[in-house]
């Protein structure tokens, strides 16, 4: 499902002429709008220039909703390539610059966990 996900982004971007910004986790998990993603699995294309992410999960893989521990509404320039979120909560260009003093570092939602 995830995929199928990062396919239909990509393609709606491909034929609006939109460039996507690829959101990376450099540690652990975190949801991107509703879209679970972990260190090393790969990206989550969002076209928009803003998402909000959900992060600083417990880790506890069992339950498949849980908690966040912490909302970010965030959002950047369109055109941005690259987008990093790191071990902090914080986001980061492809030069290792905070974008904006985004992070996240308040708020609850009960969302899909990332970790099941």
């Amino acid at each position: 499902m995830q995929t199928t996900t990062h396919v239909i982004a990509l393609m709606t971007a491909l034929v609006a002429g939109v460039s996507a910004t690829n959101i990376h986790a450099n540690s652990g998990c975190i949801v991107i709008n509703s879209t679970p993603l972990c260190a090393g699995g790969g990206t989550v294309s969002v076209t928009s220039g803003s998402a909000t992410i959900y992060g600083r999960f417990d880790g506890n893989g069992q339950p498949p909703k849980t908690w966040s521990g912490c909302i970010l509404n965030a959002e950047w320039p369109a055109d941005y390539g690259d987008i990093y979120y790191g071990a902090d909560n914080c986001l980061y260009d492809g030069t290792a610059q905070n974008i904006g003093g985004q992070c996240c570092t308040t708020g609850q939602e009960y969302v899909v966990n990332p970790y099941h």
